[in-house]
Protein backbone atom coordinates (compact mmCIF):
# COMPACT_ATOMS: atom_id res chain seq x y z
CA UNK A 1 0.00 0.00 0.00
CA UNK A 2 2.94 2.55 0.61
CA UNK A 3 4.34 2.09 -2.45
CA UNK A 4 1.02 2.79 -4.45
CA UNK A 5 0.60 5.82 -2.34
CA UNK A 6 4.17 6.48 -3.33
CA UNK A 7 3.42 5.68 -6.94
CA UNK A 8 0.60 8.32 -6.85
CA UNK A 9 2.44 11.13 -5.58
CA UNK A 10 4.89 10.62 -8.31
CA UNK A 11 2.77 10.40 -11.20
CA UNK A 12 0.51 13.26 -9.62
CA UNK A 13 4.04 15.52 -9.51
CA UNK A 14 4.96 14.62 -12.99
CA UNK A 15 1.33 15.20 -14.63
CA UNK A 16 1.27 18.22 -12.89
CA UNK A 17 4.85 19.26 -13.08
CA UNK A 18 4.47 19.76 -17.44
CA UNK A 19 2.08 22.82 -16.41
CA UNK A 20 3.43 25.92 -17.70
CA UNK A 21 4.32 28.37 -14.56
CA UNK A 22 2.05 30.33 -15.63
CA UNK A 23 -1.49 28.35 -15.16
CA UNK A 24 -3.58 30.39 -17.44
CA UNK A 25 -1.28 29.55 -20.45
CA UNK A 26 -2.61 26.14 -19.82
CA UNK A 27 -5.56 25.53 -22.24
CA UNK A 28 -8.32 24.14 -20.56
CA UNK A 29 -8.09 20.73 -22.68
CA UNK A 30 -4.69 19.80 -21.69
CA UNK A 31 -5.37 20.12 -17.66
CA UNK A 32 -8.57 17.94 -18.41
CA UNK A 33 -6.30 15.21 -20.57
CA UNK A 34 -3.69 15.08 -17.54
CA UNK A 35 -6.32 14.86 -15.16
CA UNK A 36 -7.82 12.02 -16.78
CA UNK A 37 -4.83 10.63 -17.39
CA UNK A 38 -3.96 10.62 -13.76
CA UNK A 39 -7.45 9.09 -12.88
CA UNK A 40 -6.66 6.42 -15.17
CA UNK A 41 -3.37 5.30 -14.07
CA UNK A 42 -4.85 5.86 -10.56
CA UNK A 43 -7.71 3.52 -11.26
CA UNK A 44 -4.94 0.82 -12.93
CA UNK A 45 -3.19 0.84 -9.53
CA UNK A 46 -6.11 -0.16 -7.70
CA UNK A 47 -7.05 -2.65 -9.81
CA UNK A 48 -3.77 -4.04 -9.46
CA UNK A 49 -4.01 -4.38 -5.83
CA UNK A 50 -7.82 -5.39 -5.33
CA UNK A 51 -6.67 -8.19 -8.23
CA UNK A 52 -3.49 -9.64 -5.73
CA UNK A 53 -5.46 -9.39 -2.29
CA UNK A 54 -8.92 -11.10 -4.24
CA UNK A 55 -6.87 -14.02 -5.48
CA UNK A 56 -5.48 -15.21 -2.34
CA UNK A 57 -9.19 -14.58 -1.04
CA UNK A 58 -10.63 -16.66 -3.27
CA UNK A 59 -8.12 -19.77 -2.96
CA UNK A 60 -9.62 -19.56 0.82
CA UNK A 61 -13.05 -19.36 0.07
CA UNK A 62 -12.80 -22.23 -2.22
CA UNK A 63 -11.51 -24.18 0.42
CA UNK A 64 -14.09 -22.80 3.27
CA UNK A 65 -16.50 -24.22 0.83
CA UNK A 66 -15.03 -27.64 0.26
CA UNK A 67 -15.00 -28.01 4.02
CA UNK A 68 -18.70 -27.02 4.05
CA UNK A 69 -19.86 -29.30 1.27
CA UNK A 70 -17.69 -32.02 3.56
CA UNK A 71 -19.55 -30.88 6.95
CA UNK A 72 -22.97 -31.26 5.13
CA UNK A 73 -22.23 -34.50 3.72
CA UNK A 74 -21.31 -35.70 7.04
CA UNK A 75 -24.86 -34.18 8.57
CA UNK A 76 -26.51 -36.13 5.99
CA UNK A 77 -24.60 -39.30 6.98
CA UNK A 78 -26.42 -38.63 10.41
CA UNK A 79 -29.90 -38.69 8.72
CA UNK A 80 -28.98 -41.86 7.03
CA UNK A 81 -27.50 -43.82 9.62
CA UNK A 82 -30.86 -42.87 11.79
CA UNK A 83 -32.51 -44.06 8.71
CA UNK A 84 -30.78 -47.51 8.77
CA UNK A 85 -31.22 -47.86 12.43
CA UNK A 86 -34.77 -47.45 11.88
CA UNK A 87 -34.75 -49.98 9.36
CA UNK A 88 -32.21 -52.59 10.32
CA UNK A 89 -34.06 -53.72 13.69
CA UNK A 90 -32.35 -50.89 15.51
CA UNK A 91 -29.13 -51.58 14.69
CA UNK A 92 -26.35 -49.01 13.18
CA UNK A 93 -24.34 -52.23 11.97
CA UNK A 94 -25.03 -51.65 8.97
CA UNK A 95 -24.06 -47.86 8.18
CA UNK A 96 -20.04 -48.76 7.71
CA UNK A 97 -20.95 -51.41 5.16
CA UNK A 98 -18.68 -50.52 2.20
CA UNK A 99 -21.74 -51.60 -0.44
CA UNK A 100 -22.69 -49.87 -3.54
CA UNK A 101 -26.20 -50.12 -2.22
CA UNK A 102 -25.50 -48.28 1.04
CA UNK A 103 -26.63 -44.43 0.83
CA UNK A 104 -23.76 -44.10 3.43
CA UNK A 105 -20.97 -44.60 0.93
CA UNK A 106 -21.98 -42.31 -2.05
CA UNK A 107 -22.30 -39.41 0.56
CA UNK A 108 -18.69 -40.24 2.05
CA UNK A 109 -17.22 -40.47 -1.74
CA UNK A 110 -19.02 -37.38 -2.06
CA UNK A 111 -16.97 -35.88 1.05
CA UNK A 112 -13.60 -37.54 -0.27
CA UNK A 113 -13.73 -35.76 -3.46
CA UNK A 114 -13.38 -32.35 -1.83
CA UNK A 115 -10.23 -33.47 -0.19
CA UNK A 116 -7.00 -33.59 -1.82
CA UNK A 117 -5.96 -36.26 -3.83
CA UNK A 118 -3.35 -38.36 -1.53
CA UNK A 119 -6.40 -38.94 0.83
CA UNK A 120 -6.62 -42.27 1.06
CA UNK A 121 -9.10 -44.68 0.20
CA UNK A 122 -12.15 -44.43 3.14
CA UNK A 123 -11.56 -46.47 6.37
CA UNK A 124 -14.68 -48.84 6.84
CA UNK A 125 -13.12 -51.00 9.84
CA UNK A 126 -13.25 -51.13 13.34
CA UNK A 127 -9.54 -51.35 14.66
CA UNK A 128 -7.67 -48.61 12.36
CA UNK A 129 -7.25 -44.91 13.98
CA UNK A 130 -8.18 -41.86 12.11
CA UNK A 131 -5.70 -40.09 10.64
CA UNK A 132 -5.55 -36.89 8.36
CA UNK A 133 -5.66 -38.36 5.18
CA UNK A 134 -8.32 -40.32 5.33
CA UNK A 135 -12.36 -40.82 6.09
CA UNK A 136 -13.05 -43.49 8.92
CA UNK A 137 -16.18 -45.16 9.73
CA UNK A 138 -16.68 -47.08 12.63
CA UNK A 139 -20.28 -49.21 13.31
CA UNK A 140 -21.21 -51.62 15.69
CA UNK A 141 -25.26 -52.39 16.57
CA UNK A 142 -25.53 -49.98 19.34
CA UNK A 143 -23.33 -46.97 17.72
CA UNK A 144 -21.48 -45.26 14.78
CA UNK A 145 -19.28 -42.51 14.52
CA UNK A 146 -17.23 -41.24 10.90
CA UNK A 147 -14.69 -38.67 10.44
CA UNK A 148 -13.35 -37.07 7.23
CA UNK A 149 -10.42 -34.88 7.42
CA UNK A 150 -11.29 -31.18 6.47
CA UNK A 151 -8.77 -29.14 4.22
CA UNK A 152 -7.73 -26.68 6.68
CA UNK A 153 -5.72 -28.95 9.14
CA UNK A 154 -8.74 -30.32 11.47
CA UNK A 155 -11.58 -32.91 11.12
CA UNK A 156 -15.30 -33.08 11.26
CA UNK A 157 -16.89 -35.74 13.15
CA UNK A 158 -20.53 -37.05 13.70
CA UNK A 159 -21.48 -40.04 15.98
CA UNK A 160 -24.96 -41.99 17.27
CA UNK A 161 -24.89 -39.68 20.63
CA UNK A 162 -25.65 -36.64 18.16
CA UNK A 163 -22.28 -35.06 18.65
CA UNK A 164 -21.37 -33.06 15.05
CA UNK A 165 -18.51 -30.83 15.26
CA UNK A 166 -14.77 -29.95 14.34
CA UNK A 167 -12.22 -32.46 16.25
CA UNK A 168 -8.37 -33.46 15.66
CA UNK A 169 -8.04 -35.59 12.95
CA UNK A 170 -6.79 -38.49 14.50
CA UNK A 171 -9.54 -37.94 17.51
CA UNK A 172 -11.24 -42.00 16.25
CA UNK A 173 -9.07 -44.52 17.61
CA UNK A 174 -8.95 -47.92 16.56
CA UNK A 175 -12.48 -48.95 18.39
CA UNK A 176 -13.85 -45.52 19.08
CA UNK A 177 -17.26 -45.49 18.64
CA UNK A 178 -17.27 -41.84 19.71
CA UNK A 179 -16.32 -38.86 18.49
CA UNK A 180 -15.97 -36.45 21.53
CA UNK A 181 -13.44 -37.58 24.11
Amino acid sequence: MKKIGISLLLISTLTFASFPANAQAATRADMLLQIELLTKLVSLLQAQLLARQSTEGLAIAYTKGKDASIKQSLSNVRSLAEISYNENNFSYSNVCINASSNRIVSLLDSAKSKLPSTTKPTNFSLGISSTNNEITCHATAENYAVISPLNLDTAYCVDSAGFAGIVAADAITANDLTCSK
